[in-house]
Parts: structure tokens; sequence; C-alpha cells
């Protein structure tokens, strides 16, 4: 089993050269991709945080920021709006 990632294009170089299990991606390697094998007892915490990395490059600023907050990618609720306070109505005269 293997999964592909995105990474830095430096980082890519390093862990194709020195670790077997990654290798250039078909189509997305100019762009930092690479294919990771994960053999049969994967170290599930670095997998993770390859992952995490690869959501951090090519996912929206936006929802990037809500990862940093440690919130779900579910959007925040708007707090609903006070009524503006009204004012008095003057009277003019004829």
């Amino acid at each position: 089993m293997s999964i592909g990632i995105r990474t830095t294009l430096e980082l890519q170089s390093m862990l194709v050269s020195s670790d077997p299990r990654f290798s250039i991606a078909k189509y997305v390697g100019k762009y930092g991709g690479i294919d990771m094998r994960l053999g049969p007892k994967p170290n599930w915490a670095e997998v993770e945080q390859l992952i995490v990395d690869s959501y951090r490059i090519i996912a929206p600023k936006r929802l990037v920021r809500l990862l940093d907050e440690g919130q779900s990618g579910a959007p925040k609720k708007p707090a609903p709006k006070k009524p503006a306070p009204k004012k008095p109505t003057t009277k003019r005269r004829a």
C-alpha cells in the first residue's frame, strides 16, 4: 500500500535520495509530489505528520488557519446581529 503526498521540492529531494520508501510521483512530481510505500507496520505518527504538512501546502489559507486554531474544517457560524437602537424622531413644523 502507498499514499501520495505533497512536499516542498527540497524535502522531496532529500526523502527520495535517503529513504527507499519514497519515490517521485508521476505527473505531480515536478510540484513536490511523492509516493510513500507504507509497508507492513507503518509509523502512523510519521504518516500523519506528512499528511498534515501536505495539506498545509495545498489547502486554501483560510482552511490552514482553521487547522492552526485547532478547529474542525467547518466554518464558524456568525453571531446573530443585534438590532440597531432606534433614534428618536423629530417632527418638523411647516
